[in-house]
């Protein structure tokens, strides 16, 4: 059955319709178009992901938390666990630490190898040369840099100042059945003073970074 989170009618459960607001929420009067990289069959975005709009694009944030950081002189090997499960991080992306705030700046740096972690097929094994990182522990949270390049002082490629209101799905691909365009509208909500259950939503991950993002949208910690 689905509930008021639910902007999709979905024909494949993957988790979705989890109530997350408290009270009665109003997005903005004006959503915005999910970004068309991100329209793509099979994709889901639950309700609260945290969310950039910019010229009337939704972009959602995307990352990894750290699980497990050693170090040797050369290289590192960072174990993170995806935000979004299954979404494997990728040598061709700059990864940044995400500081205090989503528009701290960081060192930028590109993979050497990714891996399947031995132990846990939900995480990924992250090489890296040390000398390239900013010190990373578990509990850290990486994200995509907009830099094109190694270095400090970069920038997050998203960040986000909304969260999203209502799940997003997108049916997957079916056998003989061809899709010339995928598109998707979305809600976001950026004052609700009801609450939120945080720890139900994928920006529980990064909750303090949305509460200096997103202030007027209070966190509520229970489940």
């Amino acid at each position: 059955m689905s509930t008021y989170n639910v902007y999709y009618d979905k024909t494949v459960q993957r988790g979705e319709h989890i109530p997350i607001w408290l009270g009665k929420v109003r997005p903005i009067p004006v959503g915005g178009t999910l970004a068309s990289a991100y329209a793509v069959a099979g994709a889901y975005f639950p309700a609260g992901t945290p969310m950039e709009l910019k010229d009337g694009v939704a972009t959602p944030f995307k990352g990894y938390k750290v699980k497990a950081y050693t170090t040797s002189s050369t290289n590192s090997i960072i174990t993170v666990v995806p935000l979004f499960a299954g979404d494997k991080p990728s040598t061709s992306d700059f990864l940044q630490k995400v500081g205090a705030t989503f528009s701290a700046t960081g060192k930028a740096w590109n993979p050497d190898a990714i891996e399947v972690n031995s132990e846990d097929n939900t995480a990924y094994d992250i090489t890296v040369a040390t000398a390239n990182i900013d010190v990373v522990a578990a509990g850290d949270f990486l994200a995509i840099s907009s830099a094109v390049a190694e270095g400090s002082s970069k920038s997050l490629k998203v960040q986000p100042n909304y969260y999203l209101y209502n799940d997003v799905a997108i049916d997957p691909e079916v056998e003989g059945v061809t899709i010339s365009h995928i598109g998707a509208s979305v809600a976001l909500v950026n004052f609700h003073g009801e609450g939120l259950l945080i720890n139900r939503t994928p920006a529980a991950a990064v909750a303090a970074q949305m509460k200096a993002a997103v202030p007027n949208v209070i966190q509520e910690t229970r489940y």
